[in-house]
């Protein structure tokens, strides 16, 4: 859903003709009003100055306004109303069928379409406990293992005998390696861009003998070498900026200034993310009998996973002993960054 907007708009915010608001003659004719509180962030008690009504109603009329309509009415949509019915459709959000017989994926409860069984002749599972697919969540677990660097050139059999396609992503019995770069790819560009290799890998460590996390399990059990044993958790850490939706609709007035806000909040987000992760230096991991590595012998992996990078937004997974410390320097560095 969109809405069309005059150019003039972008800088003035919505006109007279399209606004149902109201225009700064009703509010200056309306100084005691008990809405204009409300309409203008202002204390309850606060009775305000033409001059400072003035102000924050130019405030108010910026491309932020444009904005604010289409997230108001982007949760329209989700909640079923489709712009021009007074009443919810059913057709918002999408709804899956719930037919009981019918047999569901592993993890999102759609409808499968093939099972990642083992190969004829072969004892050896093509996933363990061989679970059902639906298509997207096939196509999800493929990304996953490309991101993960799980697979060395070809594609894995069970995503071969599922019959799907995937032109962009798979080219015969091999993949593109370049379709998709996890987070801890570029944590290690980071790494070598900004000379740290030495500091950040155990002395006779390279990395490419560092493999990524593939399970929580695994950054559970990862170990410090010559340290206690492994204390069996993980810790989420979401991590959010205060208030920014408070400082665009005050201070980011015009769609260039949208673009460099957004530009310098993900610069300031990436790089206390780098910071903080390099606390996580790699950590000794031996794959017990229900891990899908092949090979069993012990190995160094990096003890983390980034979850999500967007905005002022960050959800990492980390050893629980690290959780405090990684929590503590990601904060302190992103306001650093940031101010």
């Amino acid at each position: 859903m969109g809405q069309v907007f005059h150019p003039l708009e972008t800088r003035l915010g919505k006109l007279p003709s399209k606004s149902q608001g109201k225009w700064l003659d009703w509010y200056l004719a309306h100084p005691t009003h008990p809405l204009l509180s409300q309409l203008l962030g202002l204390p309850n008690e606060e009775t305000p100055d033409q001059a400072k009504i003035t102000s924050l109603f130019q405030q108010q009329k910026s491309f932020s306004e444009l904005v604010s309509q289409l997230g108001v009415d982007f949760e329209r949509l989700r909640c079923g109303y489709d712009g021009n019915n007074s009443r919810p459709s059913r057709r918002y959000p999408p709804m899956f069928e719930t037919h009981p017989y019918l047999r569901r994926d592993g993890s999102e409860a759609r409808s499968a379409v093939f099972q990642a069984k083992s190969p004829e002749g072969s004892n050896e599972p093509a996933l363990p406990n061989e679970p059902w697919f639906s298509e997207t969540s096939a196509r999800k677990r493929l990304v996953g293992f490309i991101a993960k660097r799980e697979l060395e050139e070809d594609v894995p059999t069970w995503w071969k005998s599922s019959g799907l396609e995937w032109p962009s992503v798979v080219e015969g019995d091999r993949y593109k390696a370049s379709t998709v770069e996890s987070w801890v790819k570029r944590f290690e560009k980071h790494i070598f861009e900004k000379h740290l290799s030495a500091e950040y890998y155990p002395e006779g460590v390279k990395a490419r003998q560092v493999s990524e996390a593939r399970s929580r399990r695994e950054i559970a059990d990862s170990v410090v070498p010559h340290s206690t044993p492994a204390s069996g958790f993980v810790a989420f850490i979401y991590a959010d900026g205060n208030n920014m939706g408070g400082y665009i609709r005050r201070k980011i007035q015009s769609p260039q200034q949208y673009q460099q806000f957004s530009q310098d909040v993900f610069k300031a987000t990436e790089g206390a993310v780098y910071k903080a992760l390099k606390q996580l230096k790699p950590r000794r991991y031996k794959p017990d009998t229900s891990s899908s590595r092949k090979n069993k012998k012990e190995t160094w992996l990096y003890p983390f996973e980034v979850v999500a990078v967007g905005g002022d937004d960050v959800m990492l997974v980390v050893p629980a002993d690290a959780a405090l410390s990684v929590a503590e320097t990601l904060g302190n560095d992103f306001e650093r960054l940031l101010g």
